[in-house]
């Protein structure tokens, strides 16, 4: 009964170690085949401000090929703001590969610059609808028939974050046949707004192929520190501004009665 018992023991250990082998075999591993970069112009918090967001694939991926859909997404703490008069260039948009590049801008609108964008496609303006407050955006596609330079984009999308939800920048395109794409660099002008609060955001990007496989992921952080504060003087430096105000004022009464 005994020998029966360790043997019946033993097959529950072997059985408990290769289901653990097993689930850890199904476990998905995360790869660093692309990186994320999100760079601002300054980090302070509540400053007005532009953005760098830049995405490579690493040495050893080859890229993306054939249709692909982009997203990243944008904390809520985040906002937009309105450029102040026409012509200003609100973003441009650049995708890339070996010996290969589209480029998209964005510009406001005359003379309704805070309602409309004019977006740039190979040098020719196509005029769209922007809305800048919160939970807004601006979107190009599916319906409209624009004439794309090396690339077909089906939708290009950018939703605003609200005060509860994330918003995210979007793009559902299809590369020419037989380029690949492997970075892309997305450049904003002074219309992003910093979170009020100081702290770590982080911005998360996937890219998908157009069946739905999730391709690579990868998350890009931003560090929002407070404004510097103002020097606080010491008693001894109070009475070095004081006696310094004292001497200006004197040479400066002097002078008036000389005259």
């Amino acid at each position: 009964m005994g020998k029966e018992k360790g043997k019946g023991m033993k097959a529950s250990v072997a059985l408990a170690a290769m289901i653990v082998v097993m689930a850890a075999a199904f476990v998905p591993v995360a790869t660093a085949a692309v990186s994320l970069d999100i760079t601002p112009d300054t980090n302070i918090a509540g400053a007005k401000t532009g953005y760098t967001v830049l995405g490579e694939v690493g040495p050893e991926d080859p890229g993306y090929s054939g249709c692909v859909v982009l997203n990243i997404s944008i904390p809520k703490e985040f906002s937009a703001v309105e450029p102040g008069e026409s012509g200003e260039t609100i973003a441009t948009a650049k995708f890339y590969g070996d010996g290969w590049s589209a480029t998209v801008g964005a510009k406001s609108n005359d003379p309704n610059f805070s309602e409309r964008m004019d977006v740039m496609v190979g040098g020719t303006p196509y005029t769209i609808d922007v809305n800048y407050g919160l939970g807004g955006g601006a979107k190009v596609g599916p319906v409209d028939n624009v004439e794309w330079t090396n690339m077909n984009i089906t939708l290009m999308e950018l939703k605003l974050p609200t005060a509860i939800k994330d918003g995210y920048f979007h793009a559902n395109m299809t590369l020419p046949p037989g380029v690949t794409l492997t970075g892309f660099l997305i450049d904003t002008g002074p219309y992003v707004q910093n979170p009020s609060e100081p702290g770590l955001y982080t911005f998360h990007g996937k890219i998908w192929d157009c069946a739905g496989t999730l391709l690579d992921w990868e998350d890009g952080d931003v560090t929002i520190v407070p404004p510097a504060a103002l020097p606080v003087l010491t008693p001894v430096g109070l009475l070095a501004l004081v006696g310094i105000l004292s001497i200006v004022l004197v040479g400066a009464t002097m002078r008036r009665k000389a005259r």
